[in-house]
């Protein structure tokens, strides 16, 4: 098991789908309220530690976890 800070953590299952293509694909499901993420925010996203993408065609969860106690 991975420990804090100890090694780096997939961020997708499918590491083709970039930023932009996130940006894209969320603006096609939210054209106007709320407004949708743009690739940037998608980056700033997924630079979080606790942040974690799944992908699928057509299709992501984007998710973050919240420990229930200090883990370090």
């Amino acid at each position: 098991p991975r420990r804090c800070g100890a090694g780096a953590r997939p961020r997708s299952l499918d590491p083709v789908m970039t930023p932009e293509d996130l940006a894209a694909l969320h603006g096609r499901c939210f054209a106007a309220h709320p407004r949708p993420w743009t690739a940037a925010e998608f980056q700033a996203l997924l630079a979080g530690p606790a942040n974690f993408l799944l992908t699928r065609p057509q299709a992501f969860l984007l998710g973050r976890t919240m420990p229930t106690r200090p883990s370090c």
